[in-house]
């Protein structure tokens, strides 16, 4: 099977084996490619079609350990277990509509978020849905100055892109979670926007 629409966001993950799971999305479909006749097997919630995703953005994914998160405005983030899924479903907790997704450390971090847009939401640690009793909570934080975030980049620590300025968001232990603080000398992600 072909793909139907243009391609709008694309992802490969490793599995545990080292072998490649490769997946698409579409203004309304979510893919998985065959990797051994090169067809396309859509795999998105229920068979069915999501919400349209506007035309000036794209499907945005992240793997975390065997899951693979796939996130776009006008749907509640999906996720796939790429050693047992048989189709995307709704992301647990559940978690905000967001244009961008992230791994910073051992949390899942969405921004671009439909509901607030000056505000990021990470998940608990080492689970992408919520935090389990006695573990680091899930949590958000709201900016209120240097415009609406961006999108963040993730590894080791998170770089948040506002319009105006970049933060860094480095893991401390305890309740606070991030320790978040502006990049010295930057002027925001007006020239990575549309």
């Amino acid at each position: 099977m072909a793909i139907s629409q243009a391609c709008r966001g694309f992802f490969y993950a490793r599995k545990t084996d080292g072998s490649i799971a490769v997946f698409a999305g579409t203004a309304t479909k979510l893919y998985q490619l065959n990797n051994t006749n090169f067809t396309w097997t859509m795999y998105q919630r229920g068979l069915g079609s999501y919400g349209t995703l506007p035309n000036t953005d794209h499907w945005q994914f992240a793997q975390f350990g065997n899951f693979v998160i796939a996130v776009q405005a006008n749907v509640v983030p999906q996720v796939f277990n790429i050693s047992s899924s048989s189709q995307f479903a709704d992301l647990a907790g559940p978690p905000p509509q967001a244009r961008y997704i992230a791994v910073v450390g051992r949390f899942v971090v969405l921004s671009g978020l439909l509901s607030t847009p000056f505000r990021i939401q990470w998940s608990g640690l080492n689970d992408p849905t919520t935090g389990p009793p006695g573990s680091i909570p899930a949590t958000s934080r709201i900016f209120p100055t240097a415009g609406i975030v961006r999108g963040v980049a993730g590894g080791e620590y998170g770089v948040i892109f506002q319009e105006t300025a970049m933060r860094r968001m480095i893991f401390v232990a305890g309740d606070l979670v991030f320790q978040i603080e502006a990049s010295p000398r930057t002027r925001g992600s007006w020239r990575l926007t549309p």
